[in-house]
Order: C-alpha cells, then structure tokens, then sequence
C-alpha cells in the first residue's frame, strides 16, 4: 500500500521510479528532460509544475511576471523580459525609436519610446509646444516655439492668449519699422511723408511769393500780309 508501482529495482525514469511512483514531472524524482522535481505544484518555489527552475521564459508565469510565453522572442505579446509587449517596458520592438523602461520626458527616450527631439510630440525642457511635426504656421513653429495661435486659452507669459498674442504683434510691428528704416537709408533717400491734418508746403513756396506777381508776357510782333 501507498505505492503507485514498484518494479523491483533502483532504477529511475524506467516507468516507475525509486520511490515506488510513476515516472513523471511531480513525482519528487528527476529524471531524464526534467531541470528539477520538487515533488508539488507551486509555481516560483524554485522548481515550476513543468519541473523546469522557476525562470522567466519557462512558460511559467510566476512571481511578479506578467507573462511567461517559455520564449525568448520580443514583440510577439510576451516580451523576453517577461512583460507584455508594449512602450515602457524596456524592450524595443517593432515602432518604437527607443524603450528605456520609464516615464520620464527629455532623458533621451520620452514616454511616447521616441528619442527626445522637437517634432516627437512631447514638450521638453528649451521647448514652448510640441506639435508631433515640423510645419510653421500651425501654432508651434519649426522650433517648437509657440506661434500664438493657439486659440483664447493661456494668457500667462509664453502662452497663446489674447495678451501675449498683442505682445508678439507689437514686437513684430517695431521690428518691421526697423527694417523699413535700415532699407531706406540703405537706398540713400529716407523719406518723411507728411502727417494726416497738415498742408504740405513746399520749401520754394516763400521765395516765389517774395517776388511779386509775374510781369506779362511780352506781346509778339505782327507779321506783313503778302
């Protein structure tokens, strides 16, 4: 009684093993294609139910794996470090630029697992906006400045309010004075054109009025009829 088998022998992995129980994985007896066999079926005691050792990539899920698909293959769900195939886990797969394995923006790999840059989509330190392209016009420049079309929102400094929107236009205007000025006097004939509500007098005008009339002209000789 309390034997499953018993062959008369010592040998193990015949069919029925040295402790009087059938070859098998769980039967506390290792045997050949068995890494370990620790007699139960608790998983990450050290020796998994497969009787393989308590690993990630046993195909085992154990301990603080979130998968366990026995391979060591990235991007097929299961990663080789035993998470689940996707940004941030710390393995780079198929459209990710970069996985460092965090949440942190502007160490070189953001949380989008893009290399910090400007046009990655995520606003990093020296950047007012991120806008995920390269396009000025849009709001947010090349650069990743902020353009000041972003709409009513945000009237605080760098924002894209009404306030600084009057700012930048403001600085814009004196700026285009400034070059209209530099290119005048370039072209060596800066011009001032008269202000709207005054007569613009012409600097002969006084010294003509201080001749007088003019004298009529001088009456012309008539000539003989043939």
């Amino acid at each position: 009684m309390g034997e499953d088998c018993d062959d008369a022998n010592d040998v193990s992995g015949d069919g029925c093993d040295n402790n009087c129980t059938v070859t098998g994985c769980g039967n506390g007896v290792q045997t050949d294609g068995e890494e370990c066999d620790d007699g139960n079926l608790d998983e990450g005691d050290g020796c998994d139910t497969n009787c393989t050792n308590s690993a990630c990539g046993n195909g085992i899920q154990a301990g603080d794996e979130a998968c366990d698909d026995g391979n060591a293959d990235d991007g097929d769900g299961c990663d080789s470090n035993c998470t689940e195939t996707a940004c941030g886990n710390g393995i780079e797969t198929d459209g990710e630029a970069c996985d460092d394995g965090n949440a942190i923006e502007g160490d070189g790999c953001d949380t989008n697992c893009t290399k910090t840059a400007c046009g990655n989509g995520i606003v990093s330190d020296g950047e007012q906006c991120d806008d995920g392209n390269l396009d000025d016009g849009d709001g947010c420049s090349s650069g990743c400045k902020d353009e000041g079309q972003g709409g009513s929102g945000g009237g605080g400094a760098g924002g894209g309010g009404a306030g600084g929107f009057r700012r930048r236009h403001g600085r814009l205007r004196r700026l285009h004075r400034r070059r209209r000025r530099h290119w005048r006097r370039r072209r060596g004939r800066r011009l001032r054109l008269p202000r709207r509500g005054r007569r613009h007098h012409h600097p002969v005008g006084p010294c003509l009025r201080a001749l007088g009339p003019l004298p009529p002209p001088p009456a012309q000789a008539s000539r003989p009829r043939r």
